[in-house]
């Protein structure tokens, strides 16, 4: 018997994430339900261009996720380009 065997998991990762997990789950016996909690878009919001214009003054920036990393990255690549 695997480990989820007759487990239904609910995966509330966006679509685009979720699917590593929902192939453990399934390898492991269990049932994947994909339920997208929220949807990641990027923004350019006053307060991240702010916070990217002035990165390099900062010791630390603590990122809850790659998503965010990614977006701050290509907003700084955005603010050195103009």
């Amino acid at each position: 018997m695997k480990r989820l065997e007759g487990k239904v998991i609910a995966i509330t990762r966006p679509l685009e994430r979720a699917q590593a997990a929902a192939d453990i789950i399934t390898r492991e016996g269990g049932t994947a339900l994909l339920a997208p909690t929220l949807e990641l878009v990027m923004t350019r919001t006053e307060s991240l261009m702010d916070l990217c214009q002035h990165a390099p003054e900062l010791d630390w920036i603590i990122f809850t996720s790659r998503h965010h990393w990614n977006h701050c990255s290509i907003t700084v690549l955005i603010l050195n380009l103009n």
